[in-house]
C-alpha cells in the first residue's frame, strides 16, 4: 500500500497562540491535523492532503516541518501568492480557546473562492474526508465533484466545523451536507448547533438526532468525556473512553479523530467500534507535543495499543 488511499480535504492555516502568557506559532486550520490522524491508523501508505496555502507558509521551514510531520502525501497542498490567514488563539486558565482573525485574514474571501486540485494519477481514490466550515466553498464544490466521478462502494466522510464565535443561522445546508455523506464526526458543540439541541442535552438525544440525517455511522467527540459512536448497520449507540496521556497541546486532536474514524472505517474496513477505538487512540497520540508529534512506526504501535485498552472499556448506550 505505498501510494495514498484516501483523501483529507481541510483549510491550512498559521495559528499564533497565546497559552496563558506563552506565545508561539504552529500550523492549523485542520486540514493538517486531519491528515495526521489518518496517517497514524494506516498500516501502510499515506493519506494526500489537498489544500491551499500562503507562500509565506511554504516559504518558513519550522511550519513546513509541522505539515512533513503528519506523514501524509503533500502533493496535494498549493501554494497562493498571498499571506496565509492566521487565527490567533487565546487560552485561557480553564484551558477555553478564543479565536480571533489575524494577519491575512483579508484573503481569506480568495482562498475559499480558489478550487482545491487533485493532483494527477490521484483521481480513482476512492475514500475522502472533508472538513467544512460554514459556508463550504471549495471544499464542498471538490467534494460533491468528487462523489459523482467516484466508483461505487466510494465513501465519503464529513467533519463540520462551527466555531464557537459563529452566528446562529440556518442549519439546513449542513444537514443537506450530512446527508451525502457515509459517515460524519461533528465535535459535540458543533453537533448540538446543528441539531438545535442544548449543550447540556443528553448524549443519546444528540445521537439519535445525527441518526435521522442519513449517514451510515456517527462519531460524535466530546473531549475528555470520550465521543459516541452510532451505527447504522448495528442499529447501536456506544459511549468511547479517551485514553489518558499527558497533554502538550489539545488543538486538533478532534480533526485527527475524525479522519482516523473514516480512514479506520473505509479504507481498513475495520468495524464500527474498533474504527471508532483507533479515533479516539489517535486523538490521544494528536496531543503528545506541540504542533504535532511525528508520524512513525513506534507512534502507530502506540496508537495499536491504546485502541485495544479504549475499546474493552467501551460500553453501549
Amino acid at each position: 500500500m505505498d501510494e495514498s488511499t484516501i483523501l483529507v480535504v481541510g483549510k491550512v492555516l498559521i495559528d499564533e497562540f497565546n497559552e496563558k502568557g506563552r506565545f508561539r506559532k504552529s500550523v492549523g486550520g485542520g486540514g493538517p491535523q486531519a491528515a495526521f490522524g489518518s496517517s497514524v491508523v494506516l498500516p501502510e501508505g499515506k493519506p494526500l492532503l489537498v489544500s491551499l496555502a500562503g507562500s509565506d507558509l511554504g516559504s518558513s521551514s519550522e511550519l513546513v516541518d509541522i505539515l512533513k510531520r503528519t506523514g501524509a502525501n503533500l502533493s496535494g497542498v498549493k501554494f497562493l501568492d498571498l499571506t496565509t490567514p492566521h487565527f490567533r488563539i487565546t487560552i485561557d486558565e480553564d484551558d477555553v480557546p478564543k479565536h480571533e482573525q489575524g494577519p491575512g485574514f483579508e484573503n481569506w474571501s480568495t482562498i475559499l473562492q480558489t478550487d482545491y486540485e487533485i493532483p494527477g494519477g490521484h483521481e480513482s481514490i476512492d475514500t475522502m474526508h472533508v472538513l467544512i466550515e460554514r459556508g463550504g466553498f471549495n471544499d464542498l464544490r471538490l467534494a460533491r465533484a468528487w462523489r459523482k466521478s467516484a466508483s461505487p462502494g466510494s465513501c465519503l466522510s464529513f467533519e463540520p466545523v462551527i466555531l464557537r464565535e459563529s452566528p446562529q443561522e440556518d442549519y439546513n445546508s449542513f444537514r443537506e451536507i450530512v446527508s451525502e455523506c457515509d459517515t460524519v464526526s461533528p465535535d459535540w458543540y458543533t453537533a448540538c448547533r446543528i441539531a438545535e439541541l442544548p449543550q447540556d442535552s443528553n448524549p443519546k438525544e444528540v445521537i439519535s438526532e445525527w441518526s435521522t440525517y442519513g449517514p451510515s455511522s456517527v462519531t460524535i467527540r466530546r473531549g475528555r468525556e470520550g465521543s459516541y459512536l452510532w451505527d447504522r448497520k448495528e442499529g447501536k449507540s456506544w459511549h468511547i473512553p479517551i485514553f489518558e496521556v499527558s497533554t502538550v497541546d489539545v488543538t486538533g486532536a478532534g480533526n485527527a479523530y475524525a479522519a482516523a474514524y473514516a480512514t479506520a472505517r473505509c479504507v481498513l474496513g475495520h468495524v464500527p467500534l474498533y474504527s471508532a477505538s483507533l479515533a479516539s487512540a489517535a486523538g490521544a497520540a494528536a496531543v503528545l507535543s506541540e504542533g504535532l508529534p511525528p508520524v512513525n512506526d513506534a507512534l502507530k504501535k502506540f496508537v495499536y495499543r491504546a485502541a485495544e485498552d479504549i475499546i474493552s472499556r467501551v460500553v453501549q448506550i
